[in-house]
């Protein structure tokens, strides 16, 4: 039937995981580009209001939530061999991220929150990275991520040229290049 088995199949996983993204990302599709079986290289799909929830352990068991959330993004499915990598391109990214969780009165929870221009995150490896960052650090009354930080004050804040976060382990680990910080009010 296809002359190409391989394109063939490579487009087969491209629309299964297309059609999962839409359903699972909640966001609106803007518009998809694919290649001519011929000369698949990559699919690419351009997505607006994109909102990642991920639900990590840390190493005392407990269930901390982390955020991605980005105005546009750019998801390409990108042919590696036999198998497909999925990249996403992020632009005007909020990331929250619960580092600790305390159930002892008064109960509360620590997060970062990044901001940053431009953002990538690999499916396969779980590695966000971003560029031009700003960072805060609170430390908020109740244990689940807030819709909004206006009222709140953080205890750290921030700056770095790239920003690092990766799942090692099931743990979340945080890097940050040329970072510069401030404590209390200060602005930087």
């Amino acid at each position: 039937m296809f002359r190409y088995p391989i394109a063939y199949s490579m487009l087969s996983v491209a629309c299964f995981l297309f059609i999962s993204f839409v359903y699972l990302a909640k966001a609106p599709l803007f518009t998809l580009r694919t290649t001519t079986p011929q000369h698949l290289s990559h699919s690419q799909q351009i997505r607006h209001g994109v909102c990642k929830d991920l639900w990590i352990y840390d190493s005392s068991h407990t269930r901390l939530h982390h955020k991605i959330e980005s105005k546009q993004s750019i998801m390409q499915l990108c042919p590696r061999g036999d198998s497909i990598e999925v990249l996403e391109q992020l632009f005007d990214v909020q990331c929250w991220m619960q580092e600790k969780l305390s159930y002892q009165q008064p109960v509360q929870q620590q997060m970062r929150f990044i901001l940053a221009k431009e953002g990538f995150y690999n499916y396969r490896t779980q590695h966000f990275q971003a560029t031009d960052v700003l960072l805060s650090m609170y430390r908020l009354p109740y244990t689940h991520l807030p819709s909004t930080l206006q009222g709140h004050t953080p205890f750290l804040r921030g700056k770095a040229s790239h920003a690092f976060i990766s799942i090692k382990d099931g743990i979340p680990q945080f890097t940050a290049s040329q970072f510069t910080a401030s404590l209390g009010d200060d602005v930087l």
